[in-house]
């Protein structure tokens, strides 16, 4: 057992390195260069603070109502994985940030590595895919890295539900690639009960199973999601619906975007009046799209790296077609393309890609709240998403025929994973 457990851990080192890193960055940033620069408290993101919140009013028995007066948006699946967390510091006595400030909550020091755990899953299961993909070490070292910079938007802003939605994504294209398809369709369940943005990559990792078995699959994706929200669907429809249907976004707190003006308005709520718009309709764009590019691969001879270009560019519509953006929402586009781009493009691109994910997140994170700034970066992650594509992306031929302008560098793809087909 220990040896096993000893090789896991060498397997994985980069990861640990590239989470030992984000760890060290995030506590620094929040507990000592943060309130250095703004002579305050602690720096800590309220929204994981509402999350944990809404944890501990599910021990309280209020689950069917947890979508009732509160922003939660996706199902609660991040809610019932804070439950542990949250019972020990209530147990302990200890303080949160929710509801006013505080200078130092004394939850904060326990929580803030948990956050951060929980967010480095993501780049355990990049470092998995990379690997079994055939990235070397020291390709693999680029991703973890980079992907450490860009995962600590995600992080410091308080919604590791996205990064866990990711890893559970990755874990089925790893699945998927070795044609255990059962499995592939489950570990997409569980993703999009922490954060439904990964539906969009549903089409390309299973239509290649087969149309007859789609059905089947397509029911193990939402079955988590669906028992989630059976208890809040039957005791309160109208805010759960509200939530997970029309998806408001209010379009003071998010950087507008183009789609903003297509979006239709919800209601004004308060007595401040605030604006709501309903982000679902606009979303069905993404959907179309995600389907339009699944039956695209299908229809060709799928290979490892044109699903993994997929992914890229799917995930990237999580910031090209929203009415509302976040700093955060570019993250599962950048993890996706910096696996691909290790794997089947040369160094120079390489690097390439990575500086380019290093940029896209500082500016994703400039305070400046105005809609004219989403331009640019929207034309980054459009050049993000040329650059990390593969070469052989419009060949045709048999999946095994795999080629690579990285092999004359030692990264070439193991034929177990190439040749991977249906399971019969």
């Amino acid at each position: 057992m220990l040896h096993t457990l000893g090789d896991v851990l060498r397997r994985r080192r980069v990861a640990l390195l590239a989470t030992g890193v984000l760890l060290a960055g995030f506590l620094l940033a929040s507990f000592v260069i943060a309130p250095a620069v703004t002579h305050g408290g602690w720096e800590y993101p309220d929204d994981f603070w509402d999350n944990y919140q809404l944890a501990h009013l599910i021990t309280l028995g209020d689950y069917p109502y947890l979508y009732f007066q509160s922003s939660l948006v996706p199902p609660p699946a991040l809610l019932f994985a804070l439950i542990p967390v949250e019972f020990v510091t209530r147990h302990l006595g200890m303080t949160t940030g929710f509801g006013f400030a505080r200078p130092h909550p004394s939850a904060w020091p326990v929580v803030a590595p948990v956050l951060v755990l929980m967010s480095s899953a993501a780049l355990f299961a990049a470092d998995s895919l990379a690997d079994d993909l055939g990235a070397d070490v020291r390709r693999r070292l680029v991703v973890g890295l980079a992907g450490a910079v860009a995962l600590g938007s995600v992080v410091w802003w308080g919604h590791p539900e996205d990064a866990l939605a990711v890893t559970f994504l990755l874990y089925a294209v790893r699945h998927s690639l070795d044609g255990r398809w059962a499995r592939a369709a489950w570990f997409l369940g569980i993703g999009v009960a922490f954060q439904p943005l990964i539906v969009l990559a549903v089409p390309a990792v299973l239509f290649p199973a087969g149309w007859r078995r789609l059905p089947a699959f397509a029911l193990r994706v939402v079955v988590p999601t669906v028992l989630l929200l059976a208890l809040p669907v039957l005791k309160d429809p109208s805010d759960t619906l509200r939530s997970v249907v029309q998806q408001p976004i209010f379009p003071s707190l998010t950087r507008p975007t183009v789609w903003m003006h297509l979006a239709p308005t919800i209601v004004a709520q308060g007595t401040t009046q605030v604006r709501t718009v309903e982000a679902g309709p606009v979303r069905l764009l993404s959907a179309f799209l995600a389907v339009a590019i699944g039956l695209w691969y299908v229809r060709r001879a799928p290979r490892p790296s044109v699903l993994v270009w997929c992914l890229t560019v799917t995930l990237a519509f999580r910031y090209l077609l929203e009415p509302g953006v976040e700093p955060y929402d570019v993250w599962p586009a950048i993890a996706a393309g910096l696996i691909g781009t290790a794997v089947w493009r040369s160094w120079a691109r390489l690097w390439s890609v990575a500086t380019l994910a290093i940029g896209l997140t500082w500016l994703t994170n400039v305070r400046v709240h105005a809609s004219w700034l989403w331009w640019p970066i929207a034309a980054g992650v459009l050049w993000y998403v040329a650059l990390s594509a593969p070469p052989q992306l419009l060949a045709s031929g048999r999946p095994d025929e795999e080629l690579s302008d990285a092999s004359d560098e030692g990264t070439a793809l193991p034929s177990s994973v190439a040749a991977a087909s249906d399971d019969p």
